[in-house]
Protein backbone atom coordinates (compact mmCIF):
# COMPACT_ATOMS: atom_id res chain seq x y z
CA UNK A 1 0.00 0.00 0.00
CA UNK A 2 0.85 3.47 -0.61
CA UNK A 3 1.09 7.09 1.29
CA UNK A 4 1.25 10.15 0.01
CA UNK A 5 3.41 12.05 1.64
CA UNK A 6 3.47 15.79 2.05
CA UNK A 7 6.01 18.52 3.17
CA UNK A 8 4.16 20.26 5.72
CA UNK A 9 7.61 22.51 7.08
CA UNK A 10 7.14 25.42 5.04
CA UNK A 11 7.24 28.23 7.41
CA UNK A 12 4.94 31.04 6.54
CA UNK A 13 8.08 33.27 5.75
CA UNK A 14 8.95 30.55 2.76
CA UNK A 15 5.32 30.50 1.63
CA UNK A 16 5.05 34.53 1.27
CA UNK A 17 7.73 33.85 -0.86
CA UNK A 18 7.02 31.06 -3.05
CA UNK A 19 3.73 33.74 -3.29
CA UNK A 20 6.00 36.54 -3.86
CA UNK A 21 7.37 33.98 -6.68
CA UNK A 22 4.56 33.09 -8.63
CA UNK A 23 2.25 36.29 -8.30
CA UNK A 24 3.36 40.18 -8.16
CA UNK A 25 0.49 40.50 -5.59
CA UNK A 26 -1.85 37.87 -4.10
CA UNK A 27 -5.30 37.71 -6.26
CA UNK A 28 -7.16 40.36 -4.60
CA UNK A 29 -10.77 39.22 -2.54
CA UNK A 30 -13.86 40.57 -4.48
CA UNK A 31 -17.93 39.90 -4.19
CA UNK A 32 -19.47 39.03 -7.48
CA UNK A 33 -22.65 40.08 -8.64
CA UNK A 34 -24.38 37.55 -6.35
CA UNK A 35 -22.03 39.16 -3.23
CA UNK A 36 -19.99 36.05 -2.88
CA UNK A 37 -16.64 36.03 -1.90
CA UNK A 38 -14.34 35.14 -4.54
CA UNK A 39 -10.85 36.24 -6.20
CA UNK A 40 -10.27 38.73 -8.58
CA UNK A 41 -8.39 36.75 -11.46
CA UNK A 42 -8.39 36.61 -15.00
CA UNK A 43 -11.00 35.11 -16.62
CA UNK A 44 -8.34 32.55 -18.66
CA UNK A 45 -7.71 31.56 -14.70
CA UNK A 46 -11.64 31.08 -14.01
CA UNK A 47 -13.03 27.94 -15.37
CA UNK A 48 -16.65 28.32 -14.25
CA UNK A 49 -16.94 31.54 -16.02
CA UNK A 50 -14.39 31.35 -18.95
CA UNK A 51 -16.95 28.03 -19.67
CA UNK A 52 -20.19 30.66 -19.81
CA UNK A 53 -18.10 32.89 -22.38
CA UNK A 54 -17.64 30.14 -24.61
CA UNK A 55 -21.17 29.11 -24.52
CA UNK A 56 -22.24 28.95 -27.99
CA UNK A 57 -25.98 29.23 -26.65
CA UNK A 58 -25.45 32.04 -23.75
CA UNK A 59 -28.68 33.65 -23.47
CA UNK A 60 -28.46 37.36 -22.57
CA UNK A 61 -28.61 37.16 -18.62
CA UNK A 62 -25.03 34.87 -19.26
CA UNK A 63 -23.52 38.35 -20.83
CA UNK A 64 -25.22 40.17 -18.00
CA UNK A 65 -23.89 38.33 -15.41
CA UNK A 66 -20.17 38.37 -17.29
CA UNK A 67 -20.31 42.20 -17.39
CA UNK A 68 -21.81 42.35 -13.86
CA UNK A 69 -18.76 39.62 -12.62
CA UNK A 70 -15.83 42.18 -14.19
CA UNK A 71 -13.44 43.38 -10.96
CA UNK A 72 -10.26 45.73 -11.61
CA UNK A 73 -6.78 44.87 -10.88
CA UNK A 74 -6.79 41.25 -10.73
CA UNK A 75 -4.13 38.55 -11.27
CA UNK A 76 -3.07 37.36 -15.01
CA UNK A 77 -4.09 38.85 -18.19
CA UNK A 78 -6.58 41.09 -18.51
CA UNK A 79 -9.80 40.97 -18.95
CA UNK A 80 -10.56 39.98 -14.97
CA UNK A 81 -13.54 38.73 -13.21
CA UNK A 82 -14.38 37.57 -9.62
CA UNK A 83 -14.26 34.21 -9.45
CA UNK A 84 -16.00 31.90 -7.45
CA UNK A 85 -18.70 28.96 -8.37
CA UNK A 86 -21.26 30.95 -9.70
CA UNK A 87 -22.07 31.01 -13.19
CA UNK A 88 -25.18 33.01 -13.34
CA UNK A 89 -26.89 35.63 -11.00
CA UNK A 90 -28.97 33.62 -8.09
CA UNK A 91 -32.40 33.18 -6.76
CA UNK A 92 -33.25 29.26 -6.28
CA UNK A 93 -31.40 26.34 -6.75
CA UNK A 94 -32.11 23.62 -9.47
CA UNK A 95 -30.39 20.61 -10.88
CA UNK A 96 -29.11 20.83 -14.43
CA UNK A 97 -28.66 17.47 -16.14
CA UNK A 98 -24.92 16.79 -15.22
CA UNK A 99 -26.42 17.07 -11.39
CA UNK A 100 -24.65 20.39 -10.66
CA UNK A 101 -26.66 22.19 -8.48
CA UNK A 102 -26.75 25.45 -10.10
CA UNK A 103 -28.48 28.76 -9.44
CA UNK A 104 -31.00 30.17 -12.22
CA UNK A 105 -30.44 33.50 -13.72
CA UNK A 106 -33.93 35.14 -13.14
CA UNK A 107 -32.29 38.66 -10.88
CA UNK A 108 -30.48 41.26 -12.68
CA UNK A 109 -27.59 43.29 -11.26
CA UNK A 110 -28.16 46.98 -10.69
CA UNK A 111 -24.87 49.04 -11.57
CA UNK A 112 -21.59 49.13 -13.68
CA UNK A 113 -19.01 46.89 -14.51
CA UNK A 114 -15.76 48.32 -14.09
CA UNK A 115 -13.23 50.31 -15.50
CA UNK A 116 -12.08 46.94 -17.77
CA UNK A 117 -15.58 46.26 -18.96
CA UNK A 118 -14.88 47.45 -22.43
CA UNK A 119 -12.14 44.36 -22.90
CA UNK A 120 -14.95 42.15 -21.27
CA UNK A 121 -17.94 42.87 -23.27
CA UNK A 122 -15.70 42.71 -26.36
CA UNK A 123 -14.98 39.00 -25.70
CA UNK A 124 -18.97 38.56 -25.19
CA UNK A 125 -19.74 40.45 -28.17
CA UNK A 126 -17.55 38.37 -30.36
CA UNK A 127 -18.25 35.29 -29.19
CA UNK A 128 -21.83 35.75 -29.60
CA UNK A 129 -21.91 37.15 -32.79
CA UNK A 130 -19.66 34.36 -33.98
CA UNK A 131 -16.82 35.71 -35.15
CA UNK A 132 -14.67 34.19 -32.87
CA UNK A 133 -13.95 30.33 -32.27
CA UNK A 134 -15.36 29.91 -29.11
CA UNK A 135 -12.16 27.46 -28.17
CA UNK A 136 -9.85 29.67 -29.01
CA UNK A 137 -10.26 31.14 -25.80
CA UNK A 138 -7.11 30.74 -23.27
CA UNK A 139 -6.93 27.08 -24.69
CA UNK A 140 -5.19 25.52 -27.79
CA UNK A 141 -8.29 26.22 -29.98
CA UNK A 142 -9.08 22.62 -30.89
CA UNK A 143 -11.76 21.19 -29.89
CA UNK A 144 -11.10 18.13 -27.58
CA UNK A 145 -10.04 14.47 -29.25
CA UNK A 146 -11.63 10.99 -27.90
CA UNK A 147 -15.18 12.08 -27.14
CA UNK A 148 -17.12 12.84 -30.50
CA UNK A 149 -21.02 11.92 -30.07
CA UNK A 150 -20.55 9.53 -32.75
CA UNK A 151 -18.08 7.17 -31.14
CA UNK A 152 -19.77 7.32 -27.62
CA UNK A 153 -21.71 4.35 -26.55
CA UNK A 154 -24.50 5.28 -23.83
CA UNK A 155 -22.28 4.38 -20.85
CA UNK A 156 -19.70 5.98 -21.83
CA UNK A 157 -21.46 9.08 -22.86
CA UNK A 158 -21.99 9.53 -19.14
CA UNK A 159 -18.47 10.99 -18.93
CA UNK A 160 -18.87 14.76 -18.18
CA UNK A 161 -16.86 16.71 -21.11
CA UNK A 162 -15.59 20.32 -20.58
CA UNK A 163 -16.54 22.86 -18.89
CA UNK A 164 -18.03 19.78 -16.46
CA UNK A 165 -15.31 18.19 -14.97
CA UNK A 166 -11.78 19.39 -13.94
CA UNK A 167 -12.71 23.15 -12.75
CA UNK A 168 -11.80 25.34 -10.61
CA UNK A 169 -13.13 28.17 -9.27
CA UNK A 170 -9.84 29.85 -7.91
CA UNK A 171 -6.60 30.59 -9.56
CA UNK A 172 -4.48 27.21 -10.37
CA UNK A 173 -1.49 28.76 -10.24
CA UNK A 174 -1.16 29.18 -6.36
CA UNK A 175 1.17 26.48 -5.24
CA UNK A 176 4.47 26.64 -2.96
CA UNK A 177 2.41 25.70 0.47
CA UNK A 178 1.34 22.16 2.34
CA UNK A 179 -2.46 22.46 2.58
CA UNK A 180 -4.87 22.32 -0.25
CA UNK A 181 -7.57 24.99 -0.06
CA UNK A 182 -10.99 24.75 0.90
CA UNK A 183 -12.76 23.49 -2.54
CA UNK A 184 -9.45 22.61 -4.23
CA UNK A 185 -9.59 19.39 -5.92
CA UNK A 186 -12.88 18.65 -5.64
CA UNK A 187 -12.90 15.06 -7.03
CA UNK A 188 -10.93 13.95 -3.86
CA UNK A 189 -12.97 10.87 -2.55
CA UNK A 190 -11.33 9.09 0.84
CA UNK A 191 -12.57 5.11 1.04
CA UNK A 192 -13.82 3.49 3.94
CA UNK A 193 -13.26 0.02 5.56
CA UNK A 194 -14.62 -1.35 7.79
CA UNK A 195 -11.59 -3.21 9.76
CA UNK A 196 -11.18 -6.35 10.89
CA UNK A 197 -10.49 -5.46 14.30
CA UNK A 198 -14.14 -2.44 14.06
CA UNK A 199 -14.76 0.00 13.27
CA UNK A 200 -13.92 2.28 9.60
CA UNK A 201 -10.68 3.08 8.28
CA UNK A 202 -9.91 4.88 5.56
CA UNK A 203 -6.94 3.89 3.80
CA UNK A 204 -7.05 4.88 0.40
CA UNK A 205 -8.10 7.34 -2.04
CA UNK A 206 -9.72 7.65 -5.38
CA UNK A 207 -11.39 10.40 -8.26
CA UNK A 208 -15.36 10.95 -9.04
CA UNK A 209 -15.11 10.87 -12.78
CA UNK A 210 -18.76 11.37 -13.20
CA UNK A 211 -22.25 11.60 -10.59
CA UNK A 212 -21.87 7.58 -10.12
CA UNK A 213 -18.18 6.01 -10.43
CA UNK A 214 -15.25 6.42 -8.40
CA UNK A 215 -11.78 5.74 -10.39
CA UNK A 216 -8.91 4.20 -7.98
CA UNK A 217 -6.12 1.08 -8.02
CA UNK A 218 -7.39 -1.99 -7.78
CA UNK A 219 -5.06 -3.07 -4.94
CA UNK A 220 -7.37 -0.71 -2.68
CA UNK A 221 -10.14 -3.08 -3.54
CA UNK A 222 -9.34 -6.48 -3.36
CA UNK A 223 -6.12 -8.55 -2.32
CA UNK A 224 -3.60 -8.09 0.47
CA UNK A 225 -6.05 -4.81 2.01
CA UNK A 226 -9.10 -6.93 2.12
CA UNK A 227 -6.74 -9.59 5.19
CA UNK A 228 -4.78 -6.51 6.47
CA UNK A 229 -7.32 -3.73 6.85
CA UNK A 230 -10.78 -5.40 5.78
CA UNK A 231 -13.59 -4.74 3.35
CA UNK A 232 -14.38 -1.60 1.16
CA UNK A 233 -18.11 -0.11 2.13
CA UNK A 234 -17.86 3.05 1.13
CA UNK A 235 -16.45 6.31 0.45
CA UNK A 236 -16.32 9.97 1.14
CA UNK A 237 -17.07 13.22 -0.71
CA UNK A 238 -16.36 16.56 0.20
CA UNK A 239 -14.05 15.97 2.78
CA UNK A 240 -11.27 18.43 3.50
CA UNK A 241 -10.42 18.44 7.18
CA UNK A 242 -11.18 14.54 8.84
CA UNK A 243 -11.05 16.07 12.24
CA UNK A 244 -14.16 18.86 11.91
CA UNK A 245 -18.04 18.19 11.03
CA UNK A 246 -18.04 21.50 8.72
CA UNK A 247 -15.00 22.95 7.00
CA UNK A 248 -14.51 26.79 6.83
CA UNK A 249 -11.54 28.95 5.35
CA UNK A 250 -12.54 31.81 6.82
CA UNK A 251 -14.72 33.69 4.40
CA UNK A 252 -16.98 30.56 4.07
CA UNK A 253 -17.74 26.80 4.86
CA UNK A 254 -18.27 24.04 2.64
CA UNK A 255 -21.17 21.61 3.01
CA UNK A 256 -20.63 18.75 5.11
CA UNK A 257 -19.19 15.84 3.62
CA UNK A 258 -21.13 13.04 2.88
CA UNK A 259 -20.75 9.55 3.28
CA UNK A 260 -22.00 7.16 -0.09
CA UNK A 261 -22.42 3.24 -0.16
CA UNK A 262 -21.14 1.02 -2.98
CA UNK A 263 -22.92 -0.82 -5.23
CA UNK A 264 -20.18 -2.59 -7.15
CA UNK A 265 -16.56 -2.51 -7.53
CA UNK A 266 -14.62 -3.62 -10.81
CA UNK A 267 -10.70 -4.31 -10.64
CA UNK A 268 -9.17 -4.27 -13.99
CA UNK A 269 -9.80 -8.20 -14.84
CA UNK A 270 -5.70 -8.32 -15.69
CA UNK A 271 -4.47 -7.06 -12.24
CA UNK A 272 -2.75 -9.75 -10.20
CA UNK A 273 -2.29 -8.77 -6.40
CA UNK A 274 0.95 -10.76 -6.02
CA UNK A 275 2.89 -8.99 -8.89
CA UNK A 276 5.74 -7.02 -8.15
CA UNK A 277 5.20 -4.18 -10.97
CA UNK A 278 1.23 -3.41 -10.16
CA UNK A 279 0.20 -3.67 -13.47
CA UNK A 280 -3.33 -2.72 -14.39
CA UNK A 281 -3.70 -1.56 -11.11
CA UNK A 282 -6.90 0.21 -11.80
CA UNK A 283 -10.70 -0.52 -10.47
CA UNK A 284 -14.08 1.26 -10.91
CA UNK A 285 -16.58 1.85 -7.89
CA UNK A 286 -20.03 2.48 -8.81
CA UNK A 287 -21.77 4.21 -5.82
CA UNK A 288 -25.32 3.14 -5.15
CA UNK A 289 -26.58 6.91 -5.15
CA UNK A 290 -26.20 9.66 -7.71
CA UNK A 291 -24.10 12.38 -6.77
CA UNK A 292 -25.14 15.69 -6.90
CA UNK A 293 -22.31 18.13 -7.56
CA UNK A 294 -21.53 21.38 -5.89
CA UNK A 295 -18.24 23.35 -5.08
CA UNK A 296 -16.85 20.64 -2.98
CA UNK A 297 -17.92 17.75 -4.73
CA UNK A 298 -17.05 17.54 -8.97
CA UNK A 299 -15.58 15.04 -11.29
CA UNK A 300 -12.05 15.55 -12.57
CA UNK A 301 -11.77 15.01 -16.21
CA UNK A 302 -10.28 12.19 -18.22
CA UNK A 303 -7.36 12.48 -20.45
CA UNK A 304 -9.88 11.93 -23.30
CA UNK A 305 -12.13 14.89 -22.21
CA UNK A 306 -9.78 17.39 -23.51
CA UNK A 307 -7.30 18.16 -26.22
CA UNK A 308 -4.83 15.50 -26.57
CA UNK A 309 -0.81 17.45 -26.05
CA UNK A 310 0.77 18.53 -29.23
CA UNK A 311 4.14 16.46 -28.12
CA UNK A 312 4.52 14.11 -24.96
CA UNK A 313 5.13 16.28 -21.60
CA UNK A 314 8.64 16.58 -21.19
CA UNK A 315 10.52 14.76 -18.08
CA UNK A 316 10.56 17.60 -15.37
CA UNK A 317 6.90 18.38 -16.19
CA UNK A 318 5.61 19.36 -13.27
CA UNK A 319 2.18 17.35 -11.90
CA UNK A 320 0.02 17.58 -8.64
CA UNK A 321 -0.63 15.07 -5.90
CA UNK A 322 -2.80 15.44 -2.97
CA UNK A 323 -4.67 13.38 -0.53
CA UNK A 324 -4.56 12.97 3.22
CA UNK A 325 -1.52 11.00 3.24
CA UNK A 326 1.28 10.87 6.14
CA UNK A 327 3.59 13.93 6.60
CA UNK A 328 7.22 14.32 8.50
CA UNK A 329 5.05 15.01 11.17
CA UNK A 330 2.36 12.11 11.60
CA UNK A 331 1.15 9.21 10.62
CA UNK A 332 -1.97 10.92 8.45
CA UNK A 333 -2.71 14.70 7.92
CA UNK A 334 -6.22 15.54 8.94
CA UNK A 335 -6.09 18.54 6.18
CA UNK A 336 -6.12 17.78 2.50
CA UNK A 337 -2.44 17.98 1.14
CA UNK A 338 -0.87 18.86 -2.04
CA UNK A 339 2.75 18.51 -3.57
CA UNK A 340 3.95 19.11 -6.95
CA UNK A 341 6.38 16.42 -8.30
CA UNK A 342 8.20 16.26 -11.47
CA UNK A 343 7.29 13.77 -14.09
CA UNK A 344 10.27 10.81 -14.94
CA UNK A 345 11.02 9.90 -17.86
CA UNK A 346 9.71 6.53 -18.71
CA UNK A 347 13.12 4.20 -19.49
CA UNK A 348 14.62 6.12 -16.78
CA UNK A 349 11.93 4.72 -14.44
CA UNK A 350 12.59 1.41 -15.70
CA UNK A 351 16.41 1.06 -15.09
CA UNK A 352 15.77 2.34 -11.63
CA UNK A 353 13.26 -0.52 -10.57
CA UNK A 354 15.60 -2.75 -13.01
CA UNK A 355 17.50 -2.66 -9.82
CA UNK A 356 14.70 -4.42 -7.64
CA UNK A 357 13.91 -6.47 -10.04
CA UNK A 358 10.39 -4.71 -10.69
CA UNK A 359 9.29 -4.15 -14.51
CA UNK A 360 7.66 -0.96 -15.29
CA UNK A 361 5.68 -0.72 -18.26
CA UNK A 362 4.53 1.37 -21.00
CA UNK A 363 1.13 1.39 -19.25
CA UNK A 364 3.01 2.90 -16.39
CA UNK A 365 4.03 6.54 -15.89
CA UNK A 366 6.37 7.74 -12.85
CA UNK A 367 6.98 11.07 -10.68
CA UNK A 368 8.83 12.35 -7.88
CA UNK A 369 12.09 10.90 -6.81
CA UNK A 370 12.45 14.07 -4.79
CA UNK A 371 14.21 13.58 -0.99
CA UNK A 372 10.85 14.12 1.02
CA UNK A 373 8.43 14.23 -1.42
CA UNK A 374 6.50 11.04 -2.52
CA UNK A 375 4.03 8.39 -2.28
CA UNK A 376 4.15 6.72 0.74
CA UNK A 377 1.39 4.55 2.46
CA UNK A 378 -2.31 5.75 3.30
CA UNK A 379 -3.40 7.79 -0.42
CA UNK A 380 -3.35 4.63 -2.98
CA UNK A 381 -5.61 5.27 -5.39
CA UNK A 382 -5.71 8.94 -5.32
CA UNK A 383 -4.64 11.22 -8.57
CA UNK A 384 -1.75 12.06 -10.02
CA UNK A 385 -3.02 15.32 -11.82
CA UNK A 386 -1.90 17.89 -14.65
CA UNK A 387 -3.95 21.39 -14.98
CA UNK A 388 -3.62 21.78 -19.03
CA UNK A 389 -6.43 22.96 -21.35
CA UNK A 390 -7.84 24.92 -18.67
CA UNK A 391 -9.09 22.23 -16.44
CA UNK A 392 -7.26 19.47 -14.38
CA UNK A 393 -6.70 15.78 -15.78
CA UNK A 394 -6.15 12.74 -14.07
CA UNK A 395 -3.23 11.43 -15.95
CA UNK A 396 -2.06 8.93 -13.18
CA UNK A 397 -3.13 6.62 -10.04
CA UNK A 398 -1.05 6.48 -7.31
CA UNK A 399 0.14 2.66 -7.38
CA UNK A 400 3.58 1.95 -5.70
CA UNK A 401 6.97 2.89 -5.15
CA UNK A 402 10.26 1.59 -3.27
CA UNK A 403 10.34 2.93 0.33
CA UNK A 404 9.24 6.32 1.04
CA UNK A 405 10.49 9.89 0.21
CA UNK A 406 14.17 8.41 -1.21
CA UNK A 407 15.67 10.44 -3.61
CA UNK A 408 16.04 8.69 -7.14
CA UNK A 409 13.20 6.49 -6.62
CA UNK A 410 9.82 7.98 -8.26
CA UNK A 411 6.58 6.92 -7.80
CA UNK A 412 5.09 4.31 -10.21
CA UNK A 413 1.43 5.55 -10.96
CA UNK A 414 -0.93 3.50 -13.82
CA UNK A 415 -1.73 5.30 -17.03
CA UNK A 416 -5.13 6.48 -17.51
CA UNK A 417 -5.04 7.53 -20.70
CA UNK A 418 -4.02 3.87 -21.24
CA UNK A 419 -7.05 2.20 -19.96
CA UNK A 420 -9.71 4.93 -21.45
CA UNK A 421 -11.26 1.97 -23.53
CA UNK A 422 -11.76 -0.15 -20.27
CA UNK A 423 -12.98 2.52 -18.28
CA UNK A 424 -15.53 3.00 -20.82
CA UNK A 425 -16.66 -0.33 -21.44
CA UNK A 426 -17.54 -0.99 -17.64
CA UNK A 427 -19.21 2.27 -17.50
CA UNK A 428 -23.34 1.83 -17.55
CA UNK A 429 -26.10 4.64 -16.91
Amino acid sequence: MLRVIFITVISALSTNLVFGQLFETQPRRCFNPNQRLGACVSIYDCQILLSVLRRVSAQRLDTEFLRASECKDGYGKAPYVCCTGDTGFTRNTYDDDDGYSRQPSTVLFPGGFGEGRQRLSQHISEVAAGGRDFNSIGGSGKQPKGLSAGAQTSAAAVLPRLPSCGGVTISNKIYGGSDADLYEFPWMVLLEYNRRSGGLSTNCAGSLINNRYVLTAAHCVKGAIEKQIGQLVGVRLGEYDTTKQTDCNGYSCAPKAIRVGIEEIIPHNQYRDNAANKENDIALIRLDQDIRFSDSIRPICLPSAVAQERSAPASDTLYTVAGWGRTLHSPKSAVKQKLQVPLVDLSQCQRKYRERKVKVVSNQLCAGGHYAEDSCDGDSGGPLMHFRNNAWVLEGIVSFGYKCGLSGWPAVHTRVANYDDWIRSNLRN
